[in-house]
């Protein structure tokens, strides 16, 4: 009996902790988009309020404060992502169909130009601080490109040994970038456009979003079941963590050390709290929905924003489908 009630009461202290910490999440609210189709990453701006979704063949710009939608970005043929300038004043566009980058007006969400890439399908972006250059990988040419924002022309490209997905930089002039096919970490030196390091991430297979907590130096690189996380400086592997099948993006929350990772297969919400640099448990499990691969973070107030396919309706005896936005918060 003493011991049942020891369990109790540390159960009871646990749930109290976790209430108190204000780090208790759950779904707050379901925007939906009228949309269907596919859809790929997602991006928070916390400045301006805005979410950016990679829906098809336009990009669709949610007001994070009511759900409403701002507007959209059309004309593409398959987005992948976005990234946004430092003074956010311009934004680019990643367009898998055409090979090229689209260049628009934040405030207007007008597009004002493109960039060829000089490969097929580019894919992740971001803009190294150190440099200034905006990066992109065509998934399947295998190469990474660097992109002068000032000229808008490519001033190199370099091979990669095999599907790049997501990257990440440390703002001190090394990139990340997780190799699908090949189960590795690549860390490229911004400077010179090369690569500097090749790490294999053990139990790790097919490792697509990845986050960087620049304090810890740790990366975190999400596969099917499970992340690896790995320290940058090193390339050592310090934590393999459970988290659900079929994940495809990933966030750390610095302010809350909480690990965000969607999870398309199981349609779970995994996150993982860390207790230090090298360790890392599973706070929850949230359910979103089949299909919900992907998520941003507002980095402001800790949200999450999930993308899911959810039944809509029922058209001739079929049940139908449409993207929707849920959001999670503590």
């Amino acid at each position: 009996m003493q011991a049942i009630f020891r369990s109790f009461l540390a159960l009871c202290c646990a749930t109290i902790c976790l209430a108190s910490s204000g780090q208790t999440y759950h779904q707050i609210a379901r925007w939906d988009l009228h949309a269907s189709g596919s859809f790929d990453y997602l991006l928070a701006s916390s400045e301006d309020h805005r979410l950016y979704v990679a829906q098809g063949t336009q990009v669709v710009v949610v007001d994070t404060q009511n759900g409403s939608v701002i507007g959209t970005i059309g004309g593409l043929q398959h987005v992948h992502g976005v990234v946004l300038s430092a003074d956010h004043k311009t934004g680019y566009i990643s367009d898998g169909g055409a090979n090229k980058i689209v260049i628009f007006d934040i405030p207007s969400l007008k597009i004002s130009g493109a960039i060829p890439t000089g490969g097929e399908n580019p894919y992740a972006l971001l803009i190294e601080p150190t440099t200034g250059l905006l990066y992109t990988y065509n998934g399947k040419s295998r190469q990474g490109v660097a992109i002068d924002l000032k000229t808008r022309k490519v001033v190199d490209t370099f091979a990669v040994p095999g599907k790049p997905e997501f990257s990440q930089a440390d703002g001190k002039g090394n990139i990340y970038v997780n190799i699908e096919t090949t189960s590795q970490l690549l860390r490229v030196d911004a400077a010179n456009h090369k690569v500097t390091a090749q790490w294999k991430l053990s139990g790790c297979e097919g490792p697509s979003g990845l986050a960087y907590d620049a304090a810890a130096k740790r990366l975190f690189s999400v596969c099917d079941g499970k992340m690896a996380v790995t320290d940058a400086a090193t390339g050592k592997q310090v934590a393999l963590v459970s988290i659900g099948n079929g994940p495809d993006a990933v966030w750390f929350d610095a302010k809350r050390k909480l690990v965000f990772a969607s999870n398309g297969e199981t349609g779970t919400l995994s996150i993982v709290k860390q207790e230090s640099a090298n360790r890392y448990t599973v706070q929850q499990t949230l359910k979103t929905a089949p299909g919900a691969r992907t998520m941003a973070l507002d980095s402001a107030d800790g949200r999450a924003f999930v993308i899911a396919p959810m039944p809509s309706s029922r058209t001739n005896g079929s049940n139908t489908t449409s993207l929707s936005i849920l959001v999670f918060g503590a």
